[in-house]
C-alpha cells in the first residue's frame, strides 16, 4: 500500500483532481460505452437489412435469363418438322418438353421469335419452317 501511496503523492494536485473525476463518473460512462456498442451493433443489423434489400431490387431489375433463349427452343421444336407448324404448336411444343416456361405471355414470346428472326420462314398458312442458321443468331 505505501507504493501505492508514494505514486499518489508524486501526482500534482490536478492529476489528482482528473483522477477522483474519472473515478467518479466511471460508472456512467461504462453505461454510455455500452450503450454505444449496442447502437453500433443495431446500426450494422440495419445497415446489413438494407444492403440485403438493395441486391434484391438489384436482382428483379436485372433478372438473368435461365436456360436457352426462346428463338434456341423455337429451333429446337422446329429442327426437323417437315411442313411447319404453327406459332401455337411450337409454343405447345417448347412447353411439353420445359413446363416451367409457361408464362401468359410465352406465346407472344414465341410469335415474336418465329415472325422477327430469319432463322425462320413463314408459310402461307400460317405456319413456321425452319431454315437453318442466319446472321442474327
Amino acid at each position: 500500500m505505501s507504493l501505492a501511496f508514494d505514486i499518489i503523492k508524486s501526482l500534482p494536485l490536478a492529476e489528482l483532481r482528473r483522477l477522483i473525476a474519472i473515478k467518479e463518473n466511471q460508472r456512467p460512462i461504462e453505461n454510455l460505452l455500452e450503450k454505444r456498442d449496442r447502437l453500433l451493433e443495431e446500426a450494422r443489423l440495419i445497415q446489413n437489412q438494407i444492403d440485403d434489400l438493395i441486391d434484391l431490387g438489384a436482382g428483379r431489375s436485372r433478372k438473368k435469363r435461365k436456360g436457352p433463349s426462346v428463338k434456341a427452343l423455337c429451333i429446337e421444336a422446329l429442327d426437323g418438322v417437315k411442313g411447319g407448324m404453327s406459332a401455337a404448336e411450337v409454343k405447345n411444343a417448347i412447353l411439353a418438353r420445359y413446363p416451367y416456361r409457361n408464362t401468359r405471355t410465352f406465346y407472344n414470346q414465341v410469335f415474336i421469335a418465329l415472325t422477327r428472326s430469319q432463322t425462320f420462314k413463314k408459310l402461307r398458312n400460317g405456319k413456321f419452317l425452319y431454315v437453318g442458321s442466319s446472321r442474327d443468331d
